[in-house]
């Protein structure tokens, strides 16, 4: 569950300056999981004053302050938890262990399941939630927390100390986070205004009145380059988020791939043995992908890859991720391609051919432990239809500059698919 967390990346940078604030107070503007103060107790600084809304961060909050607040369980049918609410790591343990319970919604049987089991394994599950909170927090204690608006709080504190805070990067992000958790229990919740992008200029001009300060946004603010000093990305896919400070030195921490090799010879003569479909690594496949597709082609890790061999040579590859967005599918094709230069004209046909083979669907359904009766995948192009899935997937939808693809899986077996490609796509 998501509870306010910054990555190991800008974790360095804030402890690079923190190292400069030695025996300076500071101030904390939403403190998530309290990964910030963490930091700042590890560097020796003043005294911490902190500061959130959400119902997680405050029931941590104020324990770390040592003002209990009691919360109080309102939904009926969660009744059972009440022995676990004592204020301190009692209840933020509850929380943690509801918040992963409520991430399955719905009323069907599986979600019954899920919930059924958390409430049998509770006991032991919330001691051992417990014991990692109480050794996590050992060593911290604030001076202050207040529960309410970030901007009331800054306008109160002291600006000779350290102003630290990593805002919400999208208007109602935490509202949308712990909406379940706030169903099931009552608490002391704080009044505030919504902080939202639009804010971040105003709100930066409080953060720098500061005598230091530091403070990330996931877009580049021009006015601030002077005072630029990191720029994190933890994933291909990821946005980066631009860090400005007066205390740090200048850091760049960009994602990159892990690639190992390629260990198969590539095929460029003619393919006219049966295939071979074999599972590969992430690293494997980031090593052929490389060589395969265009440069300007943003990728990311699939959890399940394979390659296609035939005679012991590569002719193609595809990997398969869990279903996303609004594809009615069971299992999304993320990436797909057959290897160049080769003879045949429509060589990534009978990758295709593979990809929706009996064996690929009897692997993936191992995998997932579930049944798997379509894949889906998006073509990204402005024509009206892609001709490589053509035949094989069918048009689902389409926007600009994608179309998206449904295709049924375990049409036929390996060998049968590689007939058909041989009969009518092996033109070389």
């Amino acid at each position: 569950m998501f509870i306010g967390s910054i990555n190991r990346y800008m974790r360095s940078v804030l402890e690079t300056a923190a190292t400069q604030w030695k025996g300076i107070p500071v101030y904390v503007a939403c403190s998530g999981n309290f990964t910030v103060e963490r930091i700042l107790a590890q560097c020796s600084v003043g005294a911490i004053h902190s500061n959130d809304v959400s119902i997680y961060s405050c029931a941590l909050g104020w324990h770390l302050a040592n003002t209990p607040y009691p919360f109080v369980i309102k939904a009926q049918e969660y009744d059972w938890i009440v022995p676990y609410i004592t204020p301190g790591p009692d209840l933020i343990a509850s929380l943690l262990l509801a918040g992963e319970m409520l991430k399955i919604g719905g009323d069907n049987a599986y979600a019954r399941r899920i919930r059924d089991s958390y409430r049998r394994c509770w006991p032991e599950l919330h001691a051992r939630t417990v014991q990692r909170i109480k050794k996590a927090t050992s060593n911290l204690a604030i001076a202050r927390y207040f529960a309410g608006d970030c901007r009331e709080f800054l306008a109160c504190a002291d600006k000779n100390a350290v102003c630290v805070s990593f805002p919400p990067t999208y208007a109602g992000g935490y509202e949308r986070l712990f909406k379940k958790l706030d169903a099931i229990f009552e608490w002391p919740t704080p009044s505030y205004d919504i902080f939202s992008p639009e804010d971040f200029e105003q709100f930066t001009a409080t953060v720098r009145s500061f005598r230091h300060w530091m403070i990330s946004s996931d877009a580049p603010h021009p006015a601030l380059d002077h005072q630029h000093v990191a720029t994190v990305q933890t994933s291909m896919l990821s946005k980066p988020v631009y860090m400005y400070s007066d205390s740090a030195p200048t850091r760049l921490a960009t994602a990159r791939q892990n690639i190992g090799r390629n260990p198969w010879p590539i095929r460029t003569d003619e393919v006219s043995e049966p295939v071979q479909i074999v599972p590969i690594d992430a690293k494997t496949m980031n090593a052929i992908r490389s060589l395969f597709l265009a440069k300007k082609i943003t990728v990311c890790d699939a959890p399940r890859n394979y390659a296609v061999l035939s005679d012991g040579k590569l002719i193609g590859c595809f990997s398969f991720a869990l279903p996303r967005g609004p594809l009615p599918c069971d299992l999304y094709l993320l990436s797909d391609f057959a290897v160049r230069p080769s003879p045949h004209k429509r060589l990534s046909k009978l990758i295709l051919a593979c990809v929706v083979s009996l064996e690929v669907k009897a692997d993936v359904e191992q995998w997932l432990c579930s049944r798997v009766k379509t894949i889906g995948t998006t073509a990204f192009t402005d024509k009206p239809v892609s001709m490589k899935y053509r035949g094989m997937f069918e048009v689902h939808s389409r926007s600009e500059g994608k179309v998206n693809y449904l295709g049924a899986a375990g049409q036929w077996s390996i060998k049968e698919g590689f007939q058909q490609w041989k009969q009518k796509h092996s033109t070389r």
